[in-house]
């Protein structure tokens, strides 16, 4: 059989498979490496998923454009959630290796005046994204794991399990991993849809520039659809606002004046969308599946992510593994986000009735100075996730405020 033919054999055989765009998949490239697992993405869905295999013997690449440690536009709040689940999938402390900066006290803010303070028992940890992501893609590294820093994926030939690199090299694999966040690349493999998204801003503002306390503030009623907030770092704040707001909202006249109102009108700030509410409802397509914000997990309430990247990696190498030993299908792993899809589908709800503009006036007006108000959405909620958003509006709000 001539060369030409086979060629168009396998083109004719693949022509249904979603892939970038078709490429030359013989041996031209500069090299060509052979992994169980490749994951597209080094952040914490990424970095957690690939612990998680080399811990297990498997052959796993991660490989991300940029080269860490790298910024990461993120609040960097870690619940206590987080903080056990990380550890979990580290094997150790791995906040303490970051850096992180332990905070107790939390206040709720309403247009500008103060609602209630408090201090809660499960602690809150703030890190730098910058370090934490680091530390955790270097323990994979550690474990076994290989690392490709600054290759940039441009395409895949899914009907011969092939990545194609910008640098020019080409990885195979048996499973490929789309955990390259909210503009993922290989969600389009799985998912033509793309999911709709909030928009957030953020700054870093030394703490020798201006004095904002020591406390985590979360101010409410001056984004549409979202919050404003100021989180003490070891040696500057992260303050920022993220929200759904209609498409003329102006973010950077909005942001610049949040900054210039804390006292610090001449600090850059950024800004980049994120996931909020919208999840692929299934994130697996044959031997690929999506991690993290690449699969729209995040709380729709708070905009927390890392809480479920990390669960998401965790519930998708299970299903890796028994894909790889026996041969089970992947689909496994979108029954096992059940639980998550549940709990997003709940803070949705609660968005909608929170958010509200006359609702949310209302419950701050009748919450103000009522310190059980903000601990028990801190603790029970954001913090250690011992219910849903829906659950803390029906057994707080409905008991303690409307009197119900």
């Amino acid at each position: 059989m001539s060369l030409a033919l086979q060629k168009s054999l396998l083109e004719n055989l693949f022509s249904a498979v979603p892939r970038f765009f078709a490429y030359n998949f013989e041996m031209e490239n500069k090299s060509l490496f052979d992994f169980d697992v490749l994951i597209a993405g080094g952040g914490p869905s990424g970095a957690a998923l690939g612990n998680l295999l080399a811990s297990s013997g498997i052959s796993c690449c991660v490989a991300d454009k940029a080269f860490f440690p790298r910024e990461k536009l993120c609040g960097g709040l870690v619940t206590a959630k987080t903080r056990k689940l990380a550890c979990e999938i580290a094997g150790k402390d791995i906040l303490s290796a970051s850096d992180a900066y332990e905070m107790r006290d939390i206040a709720f803010f309403y247009e500008g005046a103060p609602v209630a303070a408090t201090s809660v028992d499960s602690p809150f940890n703030i890190v730098e994204r910058r370090i934490f992501d680091n530390a955790l893609l270097r323990l994979f590294v550690e474990k076994g794991g290989t690392l490709l820093e600054g290759r940039e994926v441009v395409s895949v030939d899914t009907g011969v399990n092939c990545v194609k690199l910008k640098t020019g090299e080409t990885l195979r694999y048996r499973v490929l991993v789309g955990a390259d966040g909210v503009y993922s690349k290989i969600r389009p493999l799985v998912e033509q849809h793309p999911l709709p998204t909030a928009f957030c801003c953020e700054a870093f503002v030394p703490k020798d520039t201006a004095n904002l306390g020591d406390c985590i503030a979360m101010h409410f009623g001056l984004v549409p659809y979202g919050y404003a907030w100021v989180f003490p770092r070891s040696d500057s704040y992260a303050v920022g606002f993220g929200g759904l707001a209609p498409k003329d909202f102006d973010y950077k006249t909005t942001m610049a004046y949040l900054l210039e109102a804390i006292g610090a009108p001449s600090i850059p700030f950024k800004g980049m969308h994120v996931p909020y509410g919208h999840f692929v409802r299934k994130p697996v397509k044959r031997n690929i599946l999506l991690v993290g914000d690449a699969a729209g997990l995040v709380d729709s309430m708070t905009g927390e992510g890392l809480y479920y990247a990390l669960l998401s990696a965790k519930k998708a190498s299970v299903a890796i593994l028994n894909f790889l030993h026996s041969g089970e299908k992947l689909d496994a792993y979108v029954a096992s986000l059940a639980p998550i899809h549940a709990h997003i589908k709940s803070a949705t709800r609660a968005q909608r009735f929170f958010y509200n503009r006359q609702i949310q006036k209302a419950i701050f007006k009748r919450a103000h100075g009522r310190t059980n108000f903000v601990r028990y959405a801190a603790e029970n909620v954001i913090s250690n996730g011992d219910m849903t958003w829906g659950e803390a509006f029906l057994k707080y709000f409905g008991e303690k405020i409307f009197g119900r």
